[in-house]
């Protein structure tokens, strides 16, 4: 499981859609079978 928080006010939706793309890459490396995220508001999704 990954969290992570993000300033609203400095981040873009790019720039989250790149960090995830990065998560994704490092599961990847680890040969991960499931990746789940959870953001500052505690909504969790799965990659």
């Amino acid at each position: 499981m990954v969290q992570y928080a993000m300033d609203e006010k400095t981040v873009t939706e790019a720039d989250q859609i790149v960090l995830e793309n990065a998560i994704q890459l490092a599961a990847l490396d680890f040969h991960a079978w499931e990746v789940e995220i959870m953001n500052e508001f505690l909504k969790n999704f799965y990659l």
